[in-house]
This record gives structure tokens, C-alpha cells and sequence, in this order.
């Protein structure tokens, strides 16, 4: 007698508790997504359906694209990549009405792992298109070190590397690429050197000290005049050699003109006017003009750039002539 009370008893705890566990089954909201469910490798499980599908709608929105760490963002449409959002979500495990009336389904789901894939539509002929145009406005063209000397300074420019990238290469990564990822795609370009470098002209700042790093002292007449380096420096320019493309500071004339001129006006004498005296045509007196003197604007030129091939302490006597 005892053991069919036990038996009841037992019976009666097990039904109460497959009936209790029916309720909580019956609890479970509608919209719920079972544990352990994955969109791809990324954890969705326990999000009502609305939030994974505002969350579906963001994510697939927009990609972004790095080119050689300069990060652009694109519209998923724009790219040709179109998630369908309605057949992503018709994928999704919830607990249906039938699910509850068995007992454990829900927990058996629960348990069990369970991986969807993002519906995608992908338009390859505007794929290609966005891939042809994007890496064209991308690719740059390598750019050149200059060197100038401005306002007495010598300004050395940083070359540039140009890069190339490689359209088919990303188109087919866009072929691939889960538009649910929120992982940037990254685009390696091939990079070309530029032929003319920073460190082909940093010589140049050698020589350049070197060529202003005294003053330049010129005499003409009883004249001795200095011209000091700040002054020097504004008489140079960057020259590049045509045939050999070897990079040197020279000497500017037209830089130095200025000056040269008003040497000249403090140094030119015109010369004078010989006057001669006649009566009945027959010279009666004569008295002769004086000389002139004129500096040499040509030789003076190059007396400057000869000295700037190799500066010196020396005193440059100013090339001139006597105007008879």
C-alpha cells in the first residue's frame, strides 16, 4: 500500500512539474531568439527579433574601406552589396506555439548551436564599376623632393610615394565580403618610390651653409663695401644639370642686379665734353673733357659667381673701364 502512495506521489510530482515547466515554456516571449544563435560568428541569442533587426539594418548599411590607412565610408547599395533584411530574419529560431506544448523542446533549442547566414544580394556589374572607380581616384602618381631658396631660405619639400591599387583584387574581395561585418576592408596598394628623394637634396644644405656662411667684401674705387650672408643668401638659386640631373646651388645674376645697379650709380662718371674753339675755320683753342668710368656689369656678374664656386676672404676689385 505504501509503495503505490510512493508510486502516486511520484507520479503527481512529475506531472506537476512537466505542467509547471509547460507554463514556463509558455512564458517565453514570441520574439525572442534562442540562446546560442549565431549571425555568422557574431552572437544574436536572447535579442528580441526587432533589435536584431534595427541592428541588421545599421550593420549592413555602410562599409567602410581602408586605402593605405585613409578610411572612406561607402553605402552598402552604392558598393552593389544589398542585404535582404526580411529573409534574414524569416531564418531566425524563436519558440512557435507548437514548440511549447513539448516539454524541453525550448530547452533542447536552447542548448543546441545554431548558425545563420545574412541573405545578400550582390549586383557583380556595379561591383566591378565601384571597384574600376574607386581605386582610379585612389591611385596617386608618385611626387617629387624640390628644393628652393626662399626669402633667403633654403625650403627642401618631402617627396611623396605614389600607390596603385588593384581594382580586381578589390572587386573580388567585395565579392566575398559579409556585409554584416563591421570590419573595415583594408586595401593594400603597391607603392612606387619617387625618383628624386629627400635625402637626394639634404646635401644641398651643406653647400648652401657653405656658400653664405661668410660675407662678401667688394671694393671699387676707394669704395670697400660688405655684403653680409643674409643678403648672400637671396643672390642663389637651386640649379639641376640637364644632362647629369645633379642638383647644385649657384649663383642668380638677376638676384644680384639690384644691387650691382647701385654700385654702379655711385661708381659711374660720364665723361666729359672736349670743347674746341674756331675762327675763320681754324682751331684756336682746345680743352679736352675728363675721362669717364664705368663699372662692368657683365664681369662683375661673373666675377660674383666665380666667387661663389669657392668662397673667400679675398676683397673682388669691381671690373671696370675708363670712358675716354
Amino acid at each position: 500500500m505504501k509503495n503505490i502512495f510512493k508510486r502516486s506521489r511520484r507520479f503527481y510530482i512529475v506531472g506537476f512539474c512537466i505542467f509547471a515547466f509547460l507554463l514556463l515554456q509558455f512564458g517565453i516571449p514570441a520574439d525572442v531568439i534562442v540562446p546560442r544563435t549565431y549571425l555568422e560568428s557574431k552572437p544574436i541569442g536572447l535579442h528580441s527579433r526587432e533589435e536584431f533587426k534595427n541592428q541588421l539594418i545599421a550593420d549592413s548599411e555602410e562599409i567602410e574601406i581602408s586605402f593605405d590607412s585613409k578610411i572612406e565610408t561607402f553605402k552598402a547599395s552604392e558598393v552593389g552589396i544589398n542585404t535582404d533584411i526580411e529573409s534574414t530574419i524569416a531564418q531566425l529560431p524563436t519558440v512557435k506555439t507548437t514548440d511549447r506544448l513539448i516539454p524541453f523542446k525550448p530547452l533542447y533549442m536552447a542548448i543546441n548551436k545554431k548558425t545563420i547566414k545574412p541573405v545578400v544580394h550582390r549586383d557583380e556589374s556595379v561591383i566591378r564599376v565601384f571597384a574600376a572607380s574607386v581605386t582610379k581616384r585612389m591611385n596617386k602618381k608618385p611626387v617629387n623632393s624640390s628644393a628652393e631658396i626662399k626669402d633667403g631660405q633654403l625650403v627642401i619639400e618631402k617627396d611623396e610615394y605614389g600607390v596603385t591599387y588593384d581594382a580586381e583584387r578589390l572587386e573580388e574581395t567585395l565579392k566575398t565580403l559579409s556585409p554584416v561585418s563591421t570590419e573595415t576592408v583594408e586595401v593594400i596598394p603597391e607603392k612606387e618610390p619617387a625618383k628624386v628623394q629627400e635625402k637626394d637634396l639634404n646635401p644641398l644644405k651643406q653647400e648652401f651653409s657653405k656658400k653664405t656662411s661668410q660675407s662678401l667684401t667688394i671694393k671699387y674705387s676707394e669704395t670697400v663695401k660688405k655684403v653680409e650672408p643674409k643678403t648672400l643668401r637671396t643672390w642663389l638659386a637651386i640649379n639641376q644639370d640637364p644632362k647629369t640631373s645633379k642638383w647644385s646651388i649657384k649663383f642668380n645674376p638677376k638676384a644680384a642686379d639690384e644691387q650691382i645697379q647701385k654700385w654702379a650709380e655711385d661708381y659711374n662718371v660720364a665723361p666729359g665734353i672736349t670743347q674746341v674753339t674756331y675762327l675763320d675755320d681754324i682751331e684756336t683753342s682746345r680743352r679736352t673733357g675728363a675721362s669717364g668710368q664705368v663699372l662692368n656689369v657683365e664681369d662683375i656678374r661673373d666675377q660674383l659667381a666665380e666667387w661663389f664656386s669657392k668662397p673667400t676672404g679675398d676683397t673682388i676689385v669691381l671690373s671696370s673701364s675708363v670712358l675716354p
